[in-house]
């Protein structure tokens, strides 16, 4: 087709791409906030466990659902009934759980307390049966529905995190079950009034394409972990809860400049691919650089003094380790602008 069938850019489409990153920009000021109640209520050992729960529980999505998720996405005209969804998810099921199993049979998990790590198993399927609606739903344009679900699921958890921490109630526990209760939400509120058969192909699953795309999908996911989540892994893994306590603070508190500088990245997409001739978006590549430079150079002069005070002094050292990877998080902001 040509070019400008590729995004919608009308005042409809520009909406629902407005709409996306009103969703992303919640999302983040619910998850920094809550951050800074979970270290707050929990200490350096306590956020460490949570951490490291929420780690493997989606390290068990990512490898466990086997690539279903995009494979649903690209096929999503062609799943026209529950049971077929149901068939989709029921070996991904039993392997989410199994890998999340595995883990805390080795022993990684050793210091954590057994409940919590049971709700960690529980949010592990729960996060893939989201995730499989939430892909089966974006692969029909349902984008509305989609940022209901991102919306509740993303911020739901740090919200009521935050109502817990008010409350003086907040534990690993409580924190986890936050976690799991806003996903089986959103998934309730995703499934709510579905209907699968509206817009579906006539024609069933074609079983042999689909699973060609799931080996390929689950190529592209282990690629991604390895390159994006290799760090907090082997540290959930050496280190002690303390440790991952302090690193995931330090982590967090940069994912500012990711998510500021995503709105370039969008907006240089759109002009690239919707045009139909070829358009500079150079500008967009240098107002990333200089957002993502002077808030880097901002961190690394107010982080010393700016982390202890919010998060405590038990979290020092949570800014030294944020300072070390501002280099690594502008290069990598400028980079998908590239891309």
């Amino acid at each position: 087709g040509s070019p400008d069938t590729l995004l919608d850019l009308t005042p409809g489409g520009r909406s629902r791409l407005d709409g996306t990153m009103a969703v992303s920009v919640a999302s983040l000021l619910a998850i920094l906030v809550a951050g800074l109640v979970l270290a707050r209520a929990l200490g350096v050992e306590n956020r460490g466990s949570v951490a490291i729960v929420l780690v493997w529980a989606t390290l068990s999505l990512d490898f466990g659902s086997l690539g279903t998720m995009d494979a649903v996405a690209y096929h999503s005209r062609s799943v026209g009934s529950r049971a077929t969804l149901a068939r989709i998810a029921s070996v991904p099921v039993v392997v989410v759980a199994g890998i999340y199993l595995l883990v805390v049979a080795a022993g990684v998990m050793d210091a954590i307390r057994r409940d919590a790590i049971v709700l960690g198993v529980l949010l592990a399927v729960a996060m893939y049966l989201h995730e499989l609606l939430l892909r089966l739903h974006h692969g029909r344009s349902a984008l509305r529905r989609v940022n209901l679900m991102r919306l509740i699921r993303t911020a739901g958890g740090p919200v009521l995190i935050v109502a817990l921490g008010a409350a003086g109630q907040l534990s690993i526990r409580a924190a986890l079950g936050a976690y799991l209760v806003a996903t089986v939400v959103s998934m309730g509120l995703g499934g709510l009034g579905m209907n699968l058969t509206k817009g579906s192909k006539p024609e069933q699953l074609d079983v042999g394409n689909f699973a060609r795309y799931c080996v390929d999908s689950f190529g592209t996911i282990a690629a991604k972990k390895i390159n994006r989540g290799a760090d907090l892994l082997l540290i959930t893994i050496i280190s002690t809860r303390a440790d991952v306590g302090l690193y995931t603070v330090g982590l967090s508190t940069t994912i500012a400049i990711l998510s500021i500088t995503e709105s370039y990245e969008l907006r240089a997409f759109s002009n690239a691919v919707a045009l139909p001739r070829r358009h500079p978006c150079s500008h967009y590549l240098r107002s990333a650089l200089v957002v993502s430079v002077g808030l880097g150079v901002a961190y690394l002069l107010a982080a010393p003094a700016l982390i202890p005070f919010l998060y405590g002094g038990d979290f020092e050292g949570s800014a030294r380790i944020g300072q070390a990877l501002i280099p690594g998080v502008i290069f990598f902001s400028v980079s998908r602008v590239l891309a």
